[in-house]
């Protein structure tokens, strides 16, 4: 998946980062990001040229650390399929198109995971029948709305009205992409 797929996709996921993080900055802007199944950093490097200083990544066994677009020291490595605790909470979590990867008896405590660490969370998964490469969980926003509103986290659909007709983005991410942000 890394060297065939996110490696040759690295120019336009930097796009579709930099697009999106500047509509999510400009409501709100995180001094510190953490990326859950982050892949190469490429939104953390995004972050960090935007300002964001505090950055970490998360990203299972099979990186290859010089595929990164951020310092290694920044990534740590998780088994994504197990619980993690990094022990403090971040400004911004982001997972995107990541949880559709895990067995569907993780989708809840995957969840958890990011609600653990952040009270707003950028988050994406595929649906069913878009495909992919080890998909074992596609499903339909609302099933992952309501495991958020179970933490009493609220769904906010303010990113892909500014992206949905950009071609320039992955259209799994326009189609895919919300916000989930704390009501506690």
């Amino acid at each position: 998946l890394h060297d065939n797929q996110l490696v040759p996709d690295a120019p336009i996921a930097y796009r579709a980062a930099t697009r999106i993080l500047r509509l999510l900055f400009d409501m709100h802007r995180p001094e510190s990001v953490l990326d859950v199944g982050c892949g190469l950093g490429i939104w953390l490097s995004v972050a960090r040229s935007m300002g964001v200083g505090d950055i970490q990544g998360v990203e299972g066994p099979w990186l290859n650390p010089k595929t990164l677009y951020i310092e290694p020291a920044h990534v740590l490595t998780r088994d994504l399929e197990h619980p993690f605790d990094l022990g403090r909470r971040y400004e911004l979590v982001i997972s995107l198109e990541v949880a559709e990867h895990l067995k569907p008896d993780r989708a809840e405590s995957f969840v958890e995971n990011l609600v653990r660490h952040g009270d707003m969370v950028l988050f994406s998964a595929a649906i069913p029948y878009q495909g992919g490469h080890n998909h074992l969980n596609e499903q339909w926003p609302a099933y992952w709305a309501d495991m958020f509103r179970t933490r009493g986290y609220r769904c906010l659909d303010v990113i892909r009205p500014g992206i949905w007709e950009d071609a320039e983005i992955f259209w799994h991410l326009r189609q895919n992409i919300l916000l989930f942000v704390s009501e506690i």
